[in-house]
């Protein structure tokens, strides 16, 4: 999916790490990203999560929600990318599920289609019964 190619673009970013935190109901993928800004030293990730508090985002908690899932994706690349996000990491860690409702998202694209399917015959054939456009 889009939404998976961007968790992979961004995971590369120095200062991103992308995983699957887990995976939908009907077993779609569910993607986390994790910027955090490394020390000097050399402590490991999980000590690093503990020397600051951390924001948990979860965008697309609703389908309809489109917008949420592109705010997340762009708050991780300005955290990774620039000069204000990198400050902000030193003060704390950010963790972003851009889409945690996989499913849900799954079932609207399909009604969309089918939306768009309705509208085209109800366009073409004016005065149809929606029953019968259901049907086809």
């Amino acid at each position: 999916s889009e939404v998976t190619d961007w968790v992979r673009r961004l995971g590369r970013l120095a200062h991103v790490g992308c995983w699957r935190a887990g995976s939908s109901w009907q077993g779609r993928p569910v993607w986390a990203l994790e910027a955090a800004l490394a020390g000097g030293g050399t402590a490991s990730v999980a000590r690093l999560r503990l020397l600051k508090p951390t924001l948990l985002l979860n965008a697309r908690h609703h389908a309809n929600e489109i917008s949420s899932t592109n705010a997340a994706l762009r708050l991780v690349w300005e955290l990774a990318a620039t000069g204000w996000g990198r400050q902000a990491l030193r003060r704390v860690n950010v963790v972003v599920v851009p889409l945690e409702n996989a499913d849900g998202v799954a079932t609207l694209e399909a009604l969309e289609e089918a939306a768009q399917r309705v509208a085209d015959v109800l366009w073409v054939i004016p005065g149809t019964p929606v029953t019968a456009i259901l049907a086809t």
